[in-house]
């Protein structure tokens, strides 16, 4: 089972169709479950603020999951490794993305992460990674069921 956290809905109807969309798909494999966290409104000078009470809401939905927090930071990998991870690790229990909001996911997400993932080295709008890691959890089961969508 897949289980997707992001801080925040969006409210672009276009992102959430194509969302939809990849969400179908990876569910003919797995059973997906997606987790909007509420984001905390950021005030002048009160960002770290706001990341500590993100980052608790975050850490009670992620109890005894296999954590990957997406993080610009993080490990760079192939869609093929990343399939490998996913295999591995769903056996198991439950794998959950942790994908933060605008001011970034607290350090006690990060230290509670079993793996960190980047995508890039650059910074994402919170809107675009949720697709991306949708394309990419797909494509990763394409790969995992040998299937021709990843060629």
């Amino acid at each position: 089972m897949i289980k997707l956290v992001f801080i925040g809905k969006v409210k672009d109807r276009s992102f959430t169709k194509i969302f939809q969309e990849y969400l179908e798909r990876i569910c003919r494999y797995t059973k997906v479950e997606v987790i909007e966290i509420k984001d905390e409104p950021i005030r002048k000078n009160t960002e770290h603020l706001a990341r500590q009470k993100e980052g608790q809401r975050i850490l009670e939905k992620v109890k005894g999951d296999f954590v990957i927090v997406l993080d610009m930071h993080g490990k760079h990998i192939s869609s093929e490794e990343f399939a490998l991870i996913i295999k591995k690790n769903e056996v198991m229990r439950k794998i959950a993305f942790v994908v933060g909001g605008p001011t970034g996911l607290a350090d006690t997400v990060k230290r509670r992460a079993d793996y960190i993932l980047s995508f890039s080295s650059m910074t994402m709008g919170n809107q675009l990674m949720r697709l991306v890691i949708m394309e990419q959890i797909y494509r990763a089961y394409s790969i995992i069921h040998n299937r021709p969508y990843h060629k």
